[in-house]
């Protein structure tokens, strides 16, 4: 209301177009939720003034059951008052949700945390907190880079293996490189590819990658 930040999430039924009854409904307030299952959500959960970071944002994540009280959910992480915010999200592939939980400690540094549901278990995710999550892919960590990373330079698009993710260097592959003229804008996935949005001479470039071998290979989207 009024372009305020804070904002009702409601669950909607998209079969008979409507809000469910006895859904989850979490009131009013800068609260943010990602799916588990059918029947559960990991909530940031900002209802709560007492629990708020310093920014006005939620400093806890929460497991909210359906039919359960938000206000006794168990809390399954937490970060400083004095950080901006944590939220929780899902990535999801054919077989198997992936849970992530983001830990803003600064408004230009993140941690990523991937989550277990069934352990409660965190694995931090071995990326510079300057650096940005992008997405999940056939078992690949995908973030993109603000600062020079190894030999990387800033804007660079780059990969890992989920199966090192305990380990405090993984190998590294390059997804996206920026040149002189051609920079990194964000990106999508589906199915087979991750669709590489760039500015090449400030001009919009669709590039569509796919994993083979273990390494990244591109072909540009020819637009009309």
């Amino acid at each position: 209301r009024g372009g305020k930040d804070a904002h009702v999430i409601r669950e909607f039924d998209l079969k008979t177009r409507q809000f469910l009854k006895d859904g989850f409904d979490i009131s009013e307030s800068k609260s943010q939720a990602a799916w588990v299952d059918q029947d559960t959500i990991l909530v940031g959960d900002a209802t709560d003034t007492t629990t708020l970071t310093a920014s006005g944002y939620p400093s806890q994540i929460k497991v909210l059951k359906r039919g359960t009280d938000l206000k006794t959910a168990p809390v399954i992480f937490k970060t400083l008052s004095s950080s901006v915010s944590t939220y929780a999200f899902s990535k999801y592939t054919e077989e198997k949700r992936y849970l992530f939980i983001s830990e803003g400690t600064s408004f230009f540094e993140t941690t990523y945390y991937i989550f277990d549901i069934n352990t409660l278990k965190l694995t931090k995710i071995p990326i510079p907190t300057t650096a940005s999550f992008e997405t999940f892919y056939q078992d690949h960590i995908i973030f993109s880079t603000r600062d020079k990373f190894e030999k990387y330079p800033a804007g660079s698009l780059l990969s890992f293996s989920s199966s090192e993710l305990k380990l405090k260097k993984p190998k590294i592959t390059p997804v996206f490189v920026p040149s002189e003229l051609i920079f990194y804008e964000y990106s999508s996935v589906s199915k087979n590819h991750i669709w590489v949005v760039t500015l090449n001479d400030v001009k919009k470039q669709i590039l569509k990658y796919s994993l083979k071998s273990g390494f990244w290979n591109s072909e540009e989207v020819k637009l009309a």
